[in-house]
């Protein structure tokens, strides 16, 4: 017999079975995908595909061998197909007769026998009895075969595993036949679950009904769905749908761990996954940490066991994400990362120099740090062994104020910090005061390398600030210098020539301090020269010209602090424009060099 629904069909060689001939049958499924078999009677195995659209199994009968009708179904992509596998059965016919008589009876049109009466006149014929048949015939009389009623339907659904996070439409499949194997009609069902609503049954074919299993979404468990017919409430046919967990809809990262402390990892948390009805969701989870590493175990379906691997040192972060994801769910559990306990004091970026002018603070940056260099907040003990040190907040961070003394020539200071067994020291160089006025006088010796060469004295009168930041300065200078010449003259006889020189320079200086004693310095501004020329002979008398000429300088310079006065070299290129006299010729370009020492006011 071959029944077909919806392109799943299937057949069976031998067609029937007979427990004196058949051991078991081939039954050949006519499908696309993987079927799923089940039948009411026997069992079936070694399912195996055999052609691009068709499987096989063998189904092999029940052991008792009872006249029965096997109800093969198979269900594959949704289609269904079922198949009646006639089961004849063997027994004994009890005939009462005379004593040792032979006897046969008749089933159907297959006779069987003889078999001998006993001494009481009870014949027991072996017969096999094919399904549907209740009774042998022994000429006319009829003989009960005591046939047991068995089971005339079958059960299958459309799915066996649904997901419980959503709500789900399961196709039911009951096929039901007569006694004898062939569809029933107009048969009445009474079918149910243990979850769900089950629609009214409907003939769709011949011996083929159909209802659908509406679940709604919830937690996860079997659903179990039973079958029966009216007129024969005590044969049920059952099958199970295991609802399973759906993919993950929330995530979450719980764990007792509020903070991470350096120095003491790791940092254990708790990761569960839950689908949309609650259920813990056996999706497959991501895990990210923004520092460290991280690692996670599964320690039962949706929860996993989370363990977070910290450095000791944190590089200056100031926390860590954990982050968690689904295909389409995220978590994240942010935990400020602190420092262990303080026990390191430092100073950092302190200034090499300082002025030590009795009242500019300045601000020496301190770190305080654990034994792994994280930042840490302490108050440590502040100290200088000169001028005045005090610890200063601002903003979170730590300075040393620092107020240096007065002082007139280059010292050194020691800043000290303290914090438990920890001790940071930073040498400061204390630069004298700055003095607003000096005088310098000088001596030296200049020349244009053409004929005017001379000493000169001179003496310079300068203001400097360090209002604007570098240091400047603004200086005049008087120079003085003269030479004289003596010449005899055919036409005037003996001839002797004194010029003297007043040279006046208003300078713009830019000083460095080289160290604590030196000092660089460059100059330049605009230069003023007065002449005063005495020109005598022994026959034309003597002649004064006077004249002042206007021109510029430039000069480099160093000077070594040694105690009250300060020496320096200085060199100085000027040039002087041509004055208007007639016994000088030319523009006066001169390069000096001077030595003097510096006398500074307070």
């Amino acid at each position: 017999m071959i029944l077909l629904l919806l392109a799943v069909t299937l057949s069976s060689k031998p067609q029937f079975l007979r427990p004196d001939t058949d051991a078991r049958a081939v039954v050949r499924i006519q499908c696309d995908s993987e079927p799923l078999l089940s039948v009411n009677a026997g069992r079936f195995e070694k399912l195996h595909r055999v052609a691009d659209d068709a499987f096989e199994a063998d189904y092999l009968p029940p052991e008792e061998p009872i006249p029965r009708v096997a109800i093969a179904t198979a269900v594959a992509a949704g289609k269904f197909g079922w198949l009646a596998i006639p089961l004849w059965g063997a027994g004994d016919a009890l005939v009462k007769t005379r004593k040792h008589a032979q006897i046969s009876v008749q089933i159907g049109d297959q006779t069987f026998g003889p078999a001998e009466a006993d001494a009481e006149g009870d014949a027991l014929v072996p017969v096999i009895v094919p399904p549907g048949v209740n009774e042998a015939f022994h000429g006319k009389r009829a003989i009960d075969l005591h046939v047991p009623k068995t089971q005339t339907l079958q059960l299958a659904l459309g799915a066996q595993r649904l997901l419980a996070d959503r709500a789900q439409v399961v196709q039911l499949f009951v096929a039901v036949v007569t006694p004898k194997g062939e569809p029933r009609r107009d048969a009445q069902l009474s079918i149910g679950a243990t979850r769900g609503e089950v629609s009214a049954p409907r003939e769709t074919a011949p011996g083929l009904y159909e209802a659908k299993l509406t679940i709604p979404a919830g937690l996860i468990g079997q659903v179990v769905v039973r079958a029966a017919l009216t007129d024969a409430p005590k044969f049920v046919s059952q099958a199970s749908i295991a609802l399973e967990p759906g993919p993950a809809k929330t995530v979450s990262l719980i764990g007792e761990a509020t903070r991470a402390v350096a120095g003491e990892s790791p940092v254990s948390l708790t990761a569960s996954a839950r689908d949309a009805a609650g259920n813990a969701s056996p999706e497959k989870l991501k895990f990210e940490a923004s520092f460290g590493t991280v690692a996670a175990n599964a320690a039962s379906v949706g929860q996993w066991l989370v363990t977070v691997t910290l450095p000791p040192e944190f590089k200056g972060k100031k926390s860590v994400d954990i982050v968690v994801r689904g295909e389409k769910a995220r978590d994240a559990k942010t935990l400020p990362l602190l420092p262990a306990a303080p026990s390191k004091v430092t100073f950092s970026d302190s200034p090499r120099t300082v002025r030590a002018d009795g009242h500019s603070a300045i601000r020496v940056p301190l770190q305080v740090s654990d034994d792994f260099g994280n930042p840490a907040q302490a108050t440590p003990r502040i100290s200088a062994n000169q001028g005045t040190a005090a610890l200063e907040s601002n903003g979170g961070a730590l300075y040393a104020s620092y107020v240096p003394p007065l002082l007139h020539e280059p010292s050194q200071a020691m800043l000290a910090a303290k914090l438990g067994g920890s001790t940071a020291n930073a040498e400061l160089l204390l630069m004298p005061q700055l003095r607003p006025a000096a005088f310098s006088p000088k001596i030296g010796f200049l020349s244009n390398f053409d004929g005017f060469s001379a000493p000169f004295v001179g003496i310079e009168a300068a203001l400097r600030s360090e209002r604007f930041g570098p240091q400047l300065g603004l200086a005049l200078e008087v120079d003085a210098t003269r030479r004289s010449q003596d010449a005899t003259l055919d036409e005037t006889g003996q001839v002797s020539t004194q010029v003297s020189i007043l040279l006046f320079h208003l300078s713009a200086q830019y000083r460095h301090e080289w160290d604590a004693r030196t000092t660089l310095w460059l100059a330049a501004g605009p230069s003023l020269a007065g002449y005063l020329v005495d020109v005598s002979g022994s026959k034309t008398g003597s002649l004064s010209n006077s004249a002042f000429s206007p021109g510029a300088h430039a000069a480099v310079g160093v000077e070594r602090r040694m105690g009250f006065a300060v020496p320096f070299l200085e060199l100085r290129a000027t040039w002087i424009t041509r004055p208007e006299l007639p016994t000088v010729s030319g523009p006066l370009r001169i390069l000096s060099l001077g030595v003097g020492a510096r006398f500074e006011a307070l």
